[in-house]
């Protein structure tokens, strides 16, 4: 008998993950199992394959799903009793319990992987969660314990892999990186982000970083940053595509004028 709830107990934990695999994937229940199973039913390790290993390009370009997942339920006093236990205050987890949060998880505060989880949980505001932020984004991940999240944080990055999701994740860290109540964001947290986001996308970054903190004093206006992501995508080696006549923010002109000789200078 006593094997036997065991075993019952297993199974479950299985059916857990691979509805997480599922969640997470959009592949069907049935590859999502097969995915599992080739990597010891570790959730990281399969959601990583699966955005990283060419065999499975066909499944995240789209293709249909052959079945649905069961539904995922979640306990959500689960949830709040976790929130409870880190919580400073009735309705919020501040800097103190959200410190505690990721160091319990061993996530680097400063990562790309946290700025990914304050997005799927939908947060407001830095270093802050509420209740309702925590417990509808535990629920979005489907995790249910810090076992599941810490089961899941790998494949945090494979999350914004994609570049249309990306997009929304960079969009979503300029309103999360702003002040309360302020309009623009300050340029030093700016570049603070630019150097999480777009470290390894952006071939310019250290020259752009550099010439923002020689050169500007200004806060950034959210078509500067949302036009940034769209040069990094598109100017070349040599920024000899750079187009003055374009709808680029005059601080783009000036960077490109000013970052131009040096870029040559190197190249020679």
């Amino acid at each position: 008998m006593h094997r036997q709830k065991t075993r019952e107990r297993e199974r479950e934990r299985e059916r857990e993950k691979v509805a997480q695999v599922a969640q997470l994937t959009q592949l069907p229940y049935d590859a999502s199992l097969r995915l599992l199973q080739e990597t010891g039913f570790r959730v990281d390790s399969a959601v990583e394959n699966f955005f990283t290993q060419p065999r499975y390009a066909g499944s995240r370009a789209g293709r249909p799903a052959q079945s649905k997942p069961p539904a995922v339920t979640i306990d959500r006093k689960k949830l709040n009793s976790i929130f409870d236990h880190y919580r400073d205050s009735d309705d919020k987890m501040l800097a103190n319990g959200v410190s505690s949060f990721l160091e319990d998880l061993g996530m680097d505060p400063g990562g790309l992987p946290v700025l990914v989880l304050a997005w799927k949980f939908n947060a407001a505001t830095q270093c802050e969660f509420s209740r309702k932020e925590f417990v509808d984004g535990m629920t979005t991940l489907g995790c249910e314990s810090m076992e599941q999240l810490t089961a899941t944080k790998g494949s945090l990055e494979s999350a914004v892999s994609k570049p249309d999701q990306f997009k929304k994740f960079y969009q979503f860290a300029y309103e999360f990186g702003k002040e309360p109540g302020q309009k623009s964001m300050e340029v030093n947290m700016a570049i603070a982000y630019w150097n999480i986001l777009l470290k390894g996308q952006f071939k310019f970054l250290d020259l752009w970083c550099r010439f923002l903190q020689e050169n500007y004093k200004r806060s950034v206006p959210k078509d500067t940053w949302s036009l940034l992501l769209e040069f990094s995508r598109t100017i070349d080696d040599e920024m000899e595509n750079y187009d003055e006549e374009g709808a680029w923010p005059v601080v783009l002109d000036e960077f490109v004028e000013w970052a131009r000789p040096l870029v040559k200078s190197t190249a020679v």
